[in-house]
């Protein structure tokens, strides 16, 4: 899984491209390209709280 800080880097990038062109096809792709890099930055953020979150809740299942 690539980290979500890598991923909204390229985000930045794609939409930074996406101004620099005045292919209006390929802008869009761009900006395109970046939701959905921000979409699964946003998913692997989801997925690395609920990866710390595991351990805590199996030791506190222990204690009751």
């Amino acid at each position: 899984m690539l980290s979500p800080r890598f991923l909204r880097m390229y985000a930045e990038k794609c939409l930074r491209s996406a101004l620099a062109t005045s292919d209006f096809d390929s802008a869009a792709d761009l900006k395109k390209m970046a939701l959905d890099l921000e979409s699964w930055a946003n998913e692997a953020d989801i997925e690395i709280q609920h990866a710390r979150r595991r351990p805590l809740l199996a030791s506190s299942t222990l204690l009751h």
